[in-house]
C-alpha cells in the first residue's frame, strides 16, 4: 500500500524496504527494526527536519540494511546511528545539519558510507567534552565510541572525525575507519581513533587548516593521497600519536608535514612516525620535524626515499630566507636517509629555540642527495655537527 509519510510506512512493516517516491517530506524518522529506506534519488526526494534540534533519521538498537537515494536536510544530525548497525549509507545528499551529517555511536560492525555528497563547508570550532578530550562542534561524519566504517567515494567539504572511547584497549573501545578514494577537506583522528587513509584527494574550501590531523593517542596509516591547496599543514602529528606516511603527493601548503611542537610546556611522549617515498613540493616548508621517534621498535623516526623540492622562498609575495625543504628540532630522533632535497630555498636546517643548544643525537642519516638549493645545509648561526651522509 501507499502511505502519506515515510514513518507511517516504516511502522507498517516488520521488515523490508520502504520505496520513497519523489517529493518533499517534512518529518523525523525513527528506525528500530530492519526496514530499509530506498529513495528515488537525492535530487528527487527531499527530507527536511521540522525540529532543528533532532536528527532527521535516527537508527537505534537494531540492524538496518540500507539508507539510500535521499536528500536529507537540516536537523541536528542527518543520520544518527546509535547502538545499532546500518550496513550501507549510500547515494544521499546531506546538508544543513548543525552537528553532524552522519554520526555513528557504538556501531561495532563496519558501516559502508559510499557515494554520498556532504557539501556544507568546514566549520572550525572546538570544545572540550571531558579533561583531555576535545571535539569539533560541526562535522560531516563522526565515527565515535568504538564504531567502525568504510568511507569511500564521497564528496565531503567538512571534517571526518574518528574518536574512540575515553578508555579503550587494542580490542575494545577504539573507533576505526578506512577512508578510501574520497574528495575531502579534512580528517581528524583523535583519542583512541584509528584510521587508514588512502587514495583521497584533499583540497581546502578556503579555510587554512590541516588536511590530516592526529591528536594525542591517535593512530593512522596515510598512503597515496594527494594533498594540495593552502593548508596550514598537509599532515600534522601531535605528541603521543603515531603515523605511517607513505607515497603521498603533498604540495602548495604552508607546511607539508609537521610533527610535534617547538616548545612543550607539559611532558608528553613524542609522536612516533615514519615518512617514506613521498613527494613534497611547492610548500613554504616541506617537513617541520620538531619532535619524534620511530614506529614499532625503531628508536629513530625514519624519513627515507622522499623527493623534497621547490619548497620555500615565496611566503606571501616576497621571497624570504626562513623556509625551505626540511627543518628539524633538537627533540627529534631522526634517521634521514636516501632522500633527494633539491631546488629548495634552504635544503636542511636545524631549529633552535632561544637558549637551546645543539643536540648531535637529533639527526643521523646517509646517502642523501642535497643539491641545487639556495643554501644546501644551513647552520642557524651555529656549527651544527652534520653526520656522515650530508655535505655542506
Amino acid at each position: 500500500p501507499c502511505f502519506r509519510t515515510i514513518q507511517a510506512a516504516v511502522d507498517a512493516l516488520s521488515e523490508g524496504t520502504v520505496d520513497i517516491r519523489p517529493g518533499l517530506y517534512r518529518e523525523h524518522i525513527v528506525l528500530t527494526k530492519d526496514v530499509e529506506l530506498e529513495g528515488a534519488g537525492r535530487e528527487l526526494v527531499r527530507l527536511e527536519a521540522p525540529d532543528p534540534t533532532k536528527p532527521v533519521i535516527l537508527v537505534k538498537g537494531t540492524f538496518v540494511s540500507g539508507i539510500s537515494g535521499l536528500g536529507i536536510y537540516d536537523g541536528s544530525v542527518g543520520i544518527l546511528v546509535e547502538d545499532a548497525q546500518v550496513f550501507s549509507i549510500s547515494h544521499n545528499r546531506i546538508a544543513g545539519y548543525t552537528e553532524a551529517g552522519i554520526r555513528l555511536i557504538r556501531s561495532k560492525r563496519n558501516t559502508s558510507i559510499s557515494s554520498n555528497e556532504l557539501p556544507d563547508s568546514l566549520q572550525w570550532d572546538i570544545r572540550e567534552v571531558s579533561p583531555g578530550v576535545s571535539v569539533i562542534t560541526r562535522t560531516a561524519i563522526d565515527i565515535l565510541e568504538g564504531s567502525s566504517a568504510i568511507i569511500q567515494l564521497n564528496l565531503i567539504r567538512s571534517f571526518i572525525q574518528i574518536r574512540g572511547k575515553s578508555q579503550a584497549t587494542i580490542f575494545e573501545g577504539k573507533s576505526r575507519a578506512d577512508i578510501i578514494g574520497n574528495r575531502l577537506n579534512s580528517v581528524l583522528v583523535s583519542k583512541n581513533g584509528v584510521a587508514f587513509i588512502t587514495r583521497n584527494q584533499f583540497s581546502p574550501d578556503g579555510s587554512s587548516t590541516e588536511a590530516i590531523m592526529l591528536w594525542p593517542e591517535a593512530e593512522a596509516i596515510i598512503v597515496a593521497n594527494q594533498i594540495q591547496g593552502y593548508y596550514g599543514a598537509g599532515i600534522r602529528i601531535s605528541a603521543n600519536s603515531q603515523a605511517d606516511i607513505q607515497n603521498n603527493l603533498i604540495f602548495g601548503n604552508s607546511a607539508g608535514i609537521v610533527t610535534g611542537l617547538p616548545i612543550r610546556y607539559e611532558p608528553a611522549p613524542p609522536p612516533r612516525f615514519r615518512i617514506i617515498r613521498n613527494r613534497i613540493s611547492g610548500n613554504e616548508w616541506g617537513l617541520i620535524l620538531y619532535e619524534g621517534q620511530g614506529l614499532f621498535t625503531f628508536p629513530r623516526a625514519e624519513v627515507k626515499y622522499n623527493w623534497i623540492s621547490e619548497n620555500g622562498g615565496y611566503q606571501h609575495i616576497y621571497p624570504t630566507n626562513d623556509n625551505g625543504g626540511v627543518q628539524f628540532g633538537t627533540k627529534v630522533r631522526l634517521d634521514f636517509s636516501n632522500n633527494s632535497v633539491i631546488n629548495n630555498y634552504y635544503g636542511i636546517c636545524p631549529y633552535l629555540n632561544e637558549g637551546e643548544s645543539i643536540d648531535p643525537e637529533a639527526l643521523q642519516g646517509t646517502n642523501n642527495e642535497i643539491r641545487d638549493n639556495i643554501s644546501d645545509l644551513c647552520n642557524a648561526d651555529t656549527s651544527y655537527p652534520w653526520p656522515p651522509g650530508f655535505r655542506k
